[in-house]
């Protein structure tokens, strides 16, 4: 998330005493430094769905996001499954879903590079009786500034299940956040 720029004071000397201007107009320079700093080295983006989507049963399949909360770096199109990386450097990617209520099988889902082998992470529960199933599944990573990033999800049900998005939850969310420049 872009951290706002800084709104320097007017200098008074009574609401400062000890700190000249001069000192004072050193510390703003050095944040407005280090928000420069953040803004161009950090960012997030954090995507939810509008609607539910169906899953067939024993078929992986790649979720596609609709609603972006936050897109700093414009990495995502609306509608696509896809998170591309502008800015090489260490991320954290976390993914949450609501499964519709089923008890049988399991569920897994997986944060996957494009093109890449292992998932960067890798979830699989077995799912609750009665009431939708909510699984997170998270981790960090170094990407390169070309890597592209998406959730793929697999059930064993037996039927079609449905990931719920839109009104019907807000927990099915998917979140990538540069957190470091190595």
């Amino acid at each position: 998330m872009a951290v706002p720029a800084y709104t320097p004071t007017t200098w008074n000397p009574d609401a400062a005493p000890g700190i000249s201007a001069a000192q004072l107009q050193r510390n703003e320079d050095q944040i407005d430094a280090i928000t420069t700093l953040l803004n161009r080295h950090h960012g997030l983006v954090s995507l939810r769905k509008n609607s539910n989507r169906s899953v067939p049963n024993v078929t992986a399949d790649v979720q596609a996001w609709h609603l972006e909360d936050a897109d700093d770096w414009g990495g995502h199109t609306t509608g696509s499954s896809n998170v591309g990386v502008v800015n090489a450097g260490i991320y954290a990617v976390t993914a949450m879903l609501d499964w519709d209520a089923d008890a049988d099988g399991y569920r897994e889902m997986r944060i996957e590079l494009v093109g890449g082998g292992q998932p960067l992470a890798m979830s699989r529960v077995q799912p609750l009786s009665g009431v939708s199933t909510i699984q997170t599944c998270s981790g960090i990573a170094r990407l390169a500034a070309s890597a592209t990033l998406r959730v793929s999800v697999f059930h064993n049900a037996g039927n079609t299940l449905d990931i719920l998005g839109g009104s019907n939850t807000v927990a099915t969310q998917f979140v990538v956040a540069r957190i470091g420049e190595r």
